[in-house]
């Protein structure tokens, strides 16, 4: 299922490796950690 998410921020790289972004889904009120990984640029 696809979600449109405006990222808002980064976090530093955990201890196992992954890259997050602090992003809130459209619809959404709350900021959300995603991993970096399973995310993909929309181009316009």
């Amino acid at each position: 299922m696809s979600r449109t998410i405006l990222i808002v921020g980064t976090c530093p790289v955990d201890a196992a490796g992954n890259k997050w972004i602090l992003g809130i889904e459209c619809g959404e009120t709350e900021v959300g950690k995603y991993r970096q990984s399973v995310l993909r640029v929309i181009d316009a």
